[in-house]
C-alpha cells in the first residue's frame, strides 16, 4: 500500500519549479523509507498527446490520467472520471494510499477531497502559493484538509 499520493497539477516531464519540487520531496520521502507516488490532476493533460500514463523518478511512480480519463477543464467538470480515475489509481498502486497530498492550486482540492473519502485515507494540503492572488480559494482549500502545510 502507498503510504503518501502526492495530487498536483504538474509533474515530471513538465519541467517547471512546482513539479521539480513535487519530484524533490516525494524522492526524500522514499529515501526515508515511505511508499510515494505522484499522480496528476485529470485536466493537467487533456488535449496533449505523447505522454506516458507512467514514469519513474527516482524509484517514484509518477502517473497520469489515461487519456480516456482526461478532462478539458478544471471548473464545473463532472463528477464521474473522478471516480474512474480513483480507481484506476488504486489498481496503478495495488491498494488505496494513507495520505493523499494535495498541492496548490486550490482548485484541486475537490477532487482530491473526494479521492481521499473514498479510499478512507488521510487528506494534507500543501499551500505553494496564492495562485492569481485568490486567498478564498485556498482558505477553502486548507479548511477541507486533515493536516495543512
Amino acid at each position: 500500500m502507498v503510504d503518501v499520493l502526492h495530487y498536483v497539477r504538474f509533474t515530471l516531464p513538465d519541467q517547471t519549479g512546482y513539479s521539480i519540487r513535487t519530484a524533490a520531496i516525494a524522492a526524500a520521502q522514499r529515501r526515508r523509507g515511505l511508499d510515494v507516488a505522484v499522480a496528476v490532476h485529470t485536466s493537467a493533460d487533456a488535449g496533449r498527446t505523447g505522454l506516458p500514463e507512467r514514469i519513474e523518478v527516482e524509484g517514484v511512480p509518477h502517473l497520469r490520467a489515461p487519456a480516456r480519463l482526461a478532462r478539458p477543464r478544471l471548473f464545473r467538470h463532472p463528477r464521474a472520471p473522478v471516480d474512474d480515475y480513483a480507481a484506476y489509481l488504486q489498481e496503478a498502486l495495488g491498494g488505496p494510499p494513507a495520505v493523499v497530498h494535495a498541492h496548490s492550486p486550490g482548485m484541486l482540492m475537490d477532487d482530491a477531497a473526494r479521492l481521499a473519502r473514498r479510499w478512507g485515507s488521510q487528506l494534507v494540503y500543501e499551500v505553494r502559493g496564492f495562485w492569481g492572488g485568490d486567498w478564498r480559494i485556498e482558505r477553502a482549500a486548507a479548511r477541507r484538509a486533515d493536516r495543512v502545510l
